[in-house]
């Protein structure tokens, strides 16, 4: 979801969603690193489902150009069929998924199943798909063109067992789909890590700043996974983005914390006149007034920094020495011992 509260004709409203209000974005990410394959933003209303729904529509859309490759898609409840992984097996490409049993072409009798809490998994066989209905924390329905029936022993806590933990059979597919279904999950937390706060009301301004991200993260995964051994961050990745993207332009920005390349005032460099005496203006001297020991008032000031100070002794000062409040000081010492 990309957050946006403003008025549009295609945003989404998703109560079990951390944000949200915005658009509703589709990703195909990559499982081990979270690369971004391919996206697409849903309009709502105007995108009229096909004959299989609009899971079955976005999952062959999206993956179009990734058939007859031998991958392997894992995803959700809300894009697994049966009909999906039959076409997308005819495409050359295997899919795995958490199922609603419910679902048209599921294995006979499969939606009737009810385990408890420590029952051995039920393996269901249709043609080339097979379904499993296993119960651990919660029911948990997997459909799969894949992989086969088979369970691997797993040890969990368990307060009632001798020693805290307990073997239990857990299918070898919902392992598999634990393991590779979290893609989109690092991609989405790799955004977040960096989002642009500002508020807009243009609903294609965040949109933007979603495109701009991906760029980046992507940028940053195919850094780290070129780079393996570097310690770089997130963070100092963008900074030297942004100095690619400046390079050969000059700028007054700096980052927070870091230094100028060259600290020297332009005061001290450049060319500055003194500025005529105005009649009735009469501001401190930046360099040799002080209120809380003594007020010293001037007409005299400089032209270029429109700033106020005496003529000469204060002039040279303030366009000679880095440090002029500390000069002014010691002038003023200096001038009260000799009873000036």
């Amino acid at each position: 979801m990309v957050k946006f509260k403003g008025r549009f004709f295609f945003r989404q409203y998703m109560p079990k969603k951390p944000v949200k209000y915005g658009l509703k974005v589709w990703a195909l990410c990559e499982s081990g690193t979270g690369y971004c394959l391919n996206w697409s933003v849903y309009t709502g209303g105007r995108e009229i489902p096909g004959d299989y729904g609009l899971g079955y529509d976005v999952v062959r859309t999206i993956s179009s150009d990734f058939m007859n490759k031998g991958h392997h898609i894992y995803m959700d409840n809300f894009f697994t069929s049966p009909k999906l992984l039959l076409d997308m097996e005819d495409d050359g490409t295997g899919c795995c998924g958490t199922v609603r049993p419910q679902r048209v072409g599921m294995p006979p009798g499969f939606q009737e199943i009810r385990l408890r809490r420590g029952d051995p998994p039920v393996f269901k066989q249709s043609g080339n798909l097979m379904a499993v209905n296993w119960h651990d924390v919660k029911r948990v329905k997997v459909l799969s063109s894949v992989h086969e029936e088979g369970v691997v022993q797993k040890e969990i806590r368990d307060r009632n067992a001798p020693n805290g933990i307990r073997n239990v059979d857990k299918p070898t597919v919902i392992s598999k789909c634990n393991a590779y279904i979290g893609g989109v999950d690092t991609f989405d937390q790799l955004l977040q890590s960096y989002e642009y706060q500002h508020k807009s009301q243009k609903w294609y301004m965040p949109l933007y700043h979603r495109v701009r991200e991906i760029a980046l993260v992507n940028g940053f995964i195919l850094y780290k996974t070129v780079n393996p051994d570097s310690n770089k961050t997130s963070k100092e990745f963008r900074y030297d983005v942004i100095d690619g993207l400046l390079d050969g332009t000059q700028s007054s920005r700096k980052r927070p914390g870091q230094r100028s390349q060259n600290p020297t005032p332009a005061r001290l460099t450049e060319r500055h006149f003194g500025r005529a005496p105005k009649k009735g203006f009469n501001p401190d001297c930046v360099v040799c007034s002080d209120r809380n020991i003594k007020r010293v008032q001037t007409s005299h000031g400089c032209r270029e920094c429109d700033q106020a100070m005496c003529w000469p002794r204060c002039f040279e000062i303030y366009h000679t020495i880095d440090d002029y409040k500390r000069a002014g000081r010691e002038m003023r010492q200096r001038l009260a011992n000799d009873g000036q």
